[in-house]
C-alpha cells in the first residue's frame, strides 16, 4: 500500500516552530544573563562609590584651619567638620604679633602663618593672601551685599583721593570693602574699624550662606582662588565644600582676640586666644546656643577665670541699641531672674548690629558676654550715670 506522502506544510511548520523554541530559549538566556550582568555592575557601582565616600570622609580633618589676610588685616578662619562650624578670629593690625614697613606692606604671608601657628599653638592648613586689586575683584565678581556700618570711616582709593563712608547702611563694591577691611583706613580707635569690619565680613557671609549648595560655594571658591595667593588650590579642598553646604548664619561665629591696650601695640591675652580656639575647634562648638545659654550659675562661676569680675552684685543698665520692641524689658526679665542687678531699662538714641557692654573696670561684663551676649564687646571706660555696667542691645541680642 501506498504510505501517504508527508505534507511539506506540515514539515515547515514544524521546522519554524523548532526555531522559534531555540530562539526564545535564547532572548531568555540574554535577557536572564543582561538582569544579573546588570545586577552586578550596579552593586559594583554602588560599593564603589560607598568607597569613595568613605575614602572622602577619612580625609576631611575634624579641624581644617586657615590664615587670611586682607590688606593689613589677618584674621584665622576655623571650620569645625565635627558640627559642623565655622569660626572667624579677627586679629588686629595693631597686634604684638604683626609688623609692617614704613608703606604699610607685612611681612611675607608665609612668615605671618608660622607666627601665629607659634603664638597659638595650632596647625594651619592653608593661607589666602589678598592685595588690593585681587580683593576688589572677588568682591566685584560676587554677588553684591549690603552692610550696616557701625561707625563713620575714610580710606583712599586707588587714584589717592579720600572717600568718607558713614555709619549705616551700604551696599558695597570690591573698592570700598577693600577700604574698610584693609586696615588702611581712618577711625577713632581700633575697637571702631574691628567693628566695621564684623559688619562687612557679615554682610558678605551673609550672601554666600544663603541657602548655600555644593554648586554655589565651588563658585565662591573658584572665585577665591583665582584672585588670592594661596598655598592649597581649589582641588585641595574640593571634599570640604559639601561641609561648608551644610552652614547657615546661625552656625558661623565672628570674634576676635582679647588683649590690653598699651601706648605702642595690642597685646593679646595669649592664654585667652588659646581658650577660645580650643573652643571654637572642639565638639562643644555643636552645642545648640539656647542650652548654653541655660547653663547653671555653678557651673559658670566654676568656670569663671581669675580676673573676672561677678555681675551679679553690680548696678547694670540696659539700653535697647537695636530698636526692636520689648526687647530691653525681655532681657531685664531674664538677667534679673538670673540674680542680675537691673537698675534702669531704656531705648537708646543710636543702632547697633553688635551689643556692647560697657563696663567701669576691666574684668567686668566678662560673665554676662560668656553666658549671654557671646559676640558683644566689651569697652572700658565710664559708664553713664555711675552704674558699673551698660549694656547697649545691639540687633544680635535678639535671640530671646
Amino acid at each position: 500500500m501506498k504510505k501517504k506522502p508527508k505534507s511539506k506544510k506540515k514539515t515547515v511548520t514544524r521546522v519554524i516552530a523548532a526555531i522559534l523554541i531555540i530562539v526564545l530559549a535564547g532572548v531568555a538566556s540574554y535577557h536572564g544573563s543582561k538582569a544579573i550582568f546588570t545586577y552586578k555592575f550596579r552593586r559594583d557601582r554602588e560599593a564603589a562609590e560607598q568607597k569613595e565616600q568613605e575614602e572622602i570622609a577619612n580625609s576631611i580633618q575634624k579641624n581644617y584651619i586657615t590664615v587670611i589676610r586682607v590688606g593689613r588685616l589677618s584674621m584665622i578662619r576655623i571650620l569645625n567638620t565635627d558640627s559642623p562650624k565655622l569660626s572667624f578670629i579677627l586679629m588686629r593690625p595693631d597686634s604684638d604679633l604683626f609688623t609692617f614697613d614704613e608703606n604699610g606692606n607685612g611681612e611675607d604671608i608665609t612668615r605671618v602663618v608660622n607666627n601665629i601657628q607659634n603664638a597659638y599653638g595650632i596647625t594651619v592648613n592653608s593661607y589666602e593672601d589678598f592685595e588690593q586689586t585681587a580683593f576688589a575683584d572677588f568682591i566685584n565678581n560676587s554677588d553684591s551685599f549690603e552692610c550696616d556700618l557701625p561707625y563713620n570711616m575714610s580710606f583712599k582709593d586707588t587714584n589717592k583721593m579720600t572717600v568718607h563712608m558713614e555709619k549705616g547702611e551700604h551696599i558695597l563694591n570690591g573698592g570700598q570693602a577693600w577700604g574698610v577691611i584693609s586696615g588702611n583706613g581712618t577711625y577713632e580707635s581700633q575697637e571702631e574699624y574691628i567693628a566695621n569690619v564684623e559688619a562687612v565680613l557679615e554682610g558678605m557671609l551673609s550672601v554666600i550662606f544663603d541657602k548655600p549648595t555644593t554648586d554655589s560655594l565651588t563658585e565662591v571658591a573658584n572665585l577665591i582662588f583665582d584672585n588670592c595667593t594661596s598655598d592649597v588650590t581649589i582641588e585641595d579642598v574640593q571634599n570640604y565644600l559639601s561641609v561648608y553646604a551644610q552652614l547657615s548664619m546661625d552656625d558661623i561665629t565672628i570674634t576676635e582676640f582679647e588683649g590690653e591696650e598699651t601706648d605702642e601695640v595690642f597685646e593679646v591675652d595669649i592664654d585667652k586666644a588659646k581658650d577660645l580656639i580650643s573652643d571654637l575647634s572642639s565638639e562643644t562648638a555643636a552645642t545648640d546656643s539656647n542650652t548654653t545659654e541655660k547653663t547653671t550659675e555653678a557651673t559658670t562661676e566654676a568656670t569663671t577665670e581669675a580676673n573676672e569680675v561677678s555681675s551679679k552684685d553690680k548696678s547694670i543698665y540696659i539700653r535697647n541699641a537695636a530698636y526692636i520692641n520689648g526687647l530691653a524689658s525681655k532681657w531685664r526679665s531674664e538677667l534679673t531672674g538670673d540674680g542680675y542687678q537691673i537698675n534702669s531699662v531704656d531705648n537708646y538714641d543710636e543702632t547697633y548690629d553688635q551689643t556692647i557692654i560697657q563696663v567701669k573696670e576691666k574684668g567686668m561684663g566678662q560673665d554676662l558676654k560668656k553666658k549671654y551676649f557671646k559676640n558683644a564687646k566689651i569697652e572700658v571706660g565710664n559708664v553713664e550715670d555711675g552704674a558699673d555696667i551698660c549694656i547697649y542691645l545691639g540687633k544680635d541680642a535678639d535671640t530671646l
